[in-house]
C-alpha cells in the first residue's frame, strides 16, 4: 500500500523594524540630574541616546555687548572644551556665574505642546532635549556671532521668536544679555539651561509675566 507523503512547511520569522524617526535626546549617560515634572515628562518622550550637543540659532535683543539688535548668534553648551574650536566666543558663561535666567512661561508651555504635535513641524526639537541621565556640560555656555547666510533665514521668517534673559557675574562686574529663540526650540533650549545650572535652577529662574 502506498504511504502518503508528508510536507513540512518552513516557518519564517520576520523581524519587525524599530519605529523610525524618534528624536534622540543628546548627552552622555554617566550621572543623574533632577528636573521639574514638566521637563522630566518631555525628556521621557524620546529615547536617551546621543553623543553630541546641539548648536542653537539665536538672535541678540539687548544686553551688555556692542551687538546690533537682531544680530544672528550661534550658541552651544561645552562639556569638555572641545566644542566650537574654530569660533571666537562673544559670550562665555560658566554655570556658577549665572545669577538669573528670565523666560516667558506661557511661551514655554506653547512650545512644549508644539514639540509633541507631529504636524506642527516642531517635533525635531525633542531631539535637542538633554538626556536626563547625563552629566551637564562643565565648561560653559558660549555664544558667538554668526553670518546670516549660515542660518536658514527663509525658515526663520515663518517662526515666532521668544526672549530669554541671562544675568551673570564676571570678574566683579554684572553682565546681562537677552536673546530670542524660535518657537519650536524655546522649551528645549530652556530645558538645556536648566540642565546646565543643575540644582541651582530654582534659585536662578525668573518668570516674565
Amino acid at each position: 500500500m502506498r504511504q502518503p507523503v508528508q510536507f513540512v512547511a518552513p516557518i519564517l520569522f520576520l523581524a519587525l523594524p524599530s519605529a523610525p524617526g524618534t528624536p534622540q535626546p543628546h548627552g552622555r549617560t554617566d550621572s543623574s540630574q533632577t528636573y521639574t515634572p514638566r521637563i522630566s515628562k518631555l525628556i521621557g518622550v524620546a529615547y536617551k541616546q546621543s553623543s553630541s550637543l546641539p548648536i542653537w540659532n539665536l538672535k541678540y535683543k539687548s544686553g551688555s555687548f556692542q551687538l546690533r539688535n537682531d544680530q544672528w548668534l550661534k550658541a552651544t553648551f561645552v562639556a569638555d572644551g572641545s566644542g566650537a574650536k574654530d569660533t571666537t566666543p562673544v559670550i562665555s558663561i560658566s554655570p556658577g556665574q549665572i545669577r538669573t535666567i528670565s523666560f516667558d512661561p506661557k511661551a514655554r508651555k506653547q512650545s512644549e505642546i508644539a514639540e509633541r504635535m507631529s504636524r506642527s513641524g516642531c517635533a525635531y526639537a525633542l531631539g535637542r532635549l538633554p538626556n536626563g541621565d547625563s552629566a551637564p556640560p562643565s565648561e560653559g555656555f558660549i555664544i558667538w556671532a554668526a553670518s546670516p547666510r549660515l542660518v536658514p533665514r527663509a525658515a526663520e521668517r515663518l517662526n515666532e521668536r521668544h526672549p530669554i534673559g541671562i544675568a551673570w557675574s564676571e570678574d566683579g562686574s554684572e553682565r546681562e544679555v537677552t536673546i530670542t529663540v524660535n518657537h519650536c526650540e524655546y522649551a528645549a533650549f530652556l530645558a538645556n539651561l536648566q540642565w546646565f545650572v543643575g540644582q541651582r535652577w530654582p534659585e536662578v529662574e525668573r518668570r516674565i509675566h
